[in-house]
């Protein structure tokens, strides 16, 4: 088949995705309406495994041109999806994680759609981590992702989120990736795109986020990522404030983490947040212990939940304090 050439780029990001990369490539090749693709730029933020290899398998028997574009040093998440855009030459962007497969085969005109709105710069898909996805991760995997699983998200989160690229980089800017590394970029974005009195609108795109499929997710990596996550919400708390958070009792839910943690060191307030703090040491993490009761680590989990949690304040405080997610 010719390679089709049309308003759309998708711009793939991946670091060490192989475990996923191959679902991700197959489900856009099961799209019908390839002519709206101009290109796939596939993004290789230094991989050190297979990735580069698959991409360039499917470059070979794809109907879509597609580039595998190596970054020589490691740039982040939104320095890939930055070099990207102003690499592009269509109309359209659409951003893409490496770790999610898109349901049906009309996606391309879906994410289109919602521009008939003149004031639409992103249309965004549903992210959805369906529970059979969720039963596959190991322990600590499941543990992590525990608030996803069975659930719908909704909003900007590169997953496959279609951007107007002029007038995104026109009235908006392009991602912080000055400030933001390898999270809270989407959040930043969505607040600039709102206090630009542009929108950001559902397309009826549906997406399945796989992440990583293989069982090297070990409690280390549990410590990292909830730590990123704190770190790139305090830098965004630092800039905005709680306010400007389109989902504010998310919000408020998130910045009352750490209050538990420094409630400990303030007198006869110390008694309270040790009782809500043992509390939320058993509750956060109460769907591990209805599905994973036969392993004996659910014993360690309440120590395990106290001992992230200083984690999680500390690097919050590290981003309020800074203004910068650097994990």
């Amino acid at each position: 088949m010719a390679k089709s050439r049309g308003k759309i780029t998708v711009i793939l990001a991946f670091r060490n995705s192989e475990s996923t990369l191959q679902a991700a490539l197959d489900s856009l090749e099961k799209q019908k309406d390839k002519g709206l693709v101009a290109e796939i730029l596939a993004m290789d933020n230094k991989s050190t495994d297979s990735s580069a290899r698959i991409v360039r398998a499917f470059a070979k028997k794809s109907a879509y041109r597609v580039r595998h574009v190596l970054n020589k040093k490691d740039i982040g998440l939104a320095g890939s999806f930055n070099r990207a855009i102003t690499m592009s030459k269509s109309e359209y962007v659409i951003l893409m994680h490496s770790d999610v497969v898109i349901e049906g085969s009309d996606a391309f005109a879906k994410a289109l759609a919602p521009f008939a709105d003149r004031k639409a710069v992103v249309a965004y898909p549903v992210t959805a981590q369906p529970l059979e996805v969720w039963k596959k991760f190991n322990f600590w995997q499941k543990c992590f992702f525990r608030k996803y699983a069975g659930v719908d998200s909704h909003g900007i989160l590169s997953k496959f989120d279609c951007y107007k690229k002029k007038l995104l980089i026109e009235k908006v800017g392009l991602f912080d990736n000055v400030n933001h590394r390898t999270a809270g970029e989407d959040t930043d974005m969505d607040i600039r795109i709102r206090q630009a009195g542009l929108k950001a609108v559902p397309s009826g795109v549906r997406v399945i986020h796989l992440h990583s499929q293989d069982a090297s997710f070990s409690l280390q990596k549990l410590v990292q990522k909830e730590s990123q996550y704190a770190e790139a919400t305090g830098a965004v708390f630092a800039r905005y404030g709680i306010g400007w958070l389109s989902d504010k009792k998310y919000a408020l839910k998130v910045a009352a983490r750490p209050l538990l943690i420094i409630g400990l060191f303030v007198p006869y307030v110390q008694y309270v947040a040790l009782v809500l703090l043992l509390a939320y040491s058993i509750l956060v993490t109460r769907k591990i212990y209805q599905t994973e009761r036969n392993d004996v680590r659910i014993f360690l989990l309440p120590f395990v939940n106290i001992a992230v949690l200083f984690f999680y304040t500390f690097y919050m405080l590290r981003g309020l304090i800074t203004g910068k997610q650097r994990l």
